[in-house]
């Protein structure tokens, strides 16, 4: 997990979506937030707590293992995320 410097001062790890018995989970800093019924729902959720908070968006299918990443745009005036796919450039 990589941690980074929040907004506020303090530090905020990954936000994952994951797997989690018939839902997916967001968590952050090891410690489930929400849960929710499709992974859709999951991933909008965790990309605003990435917004709002920083830290990098890890994607997980249904197998746990990580299939992209996203970041936060390093200007706080953008509302973007930027994807990173593995395989593909960035």
């Amino acid at each position: 997990m990589t941690n980074r410097q929040a907004a506020n001062g303090g530090t905020m790890g990954d936000v994952h979506v994951v797997p989690k018995a018939a839902e997916w989970a967001v968590e952050s800093n090891g410690q489930e937030r929400e849960s929710f019924d499709t992974q859709t729902a999951a991933i909008n959720w965790a990309c605003h707590l990435v917004r709002a908070e920083g830290g990098e968006l890890v994607i997980h299918g249904m197998n746990g293992h990580a299939r992209s990443t996203a970041e936060a745009a390093a200007r706080p005036s953008s509302a973007g995320i930027n994807r990173v796919v593995p395989g593909r450039p960035a």
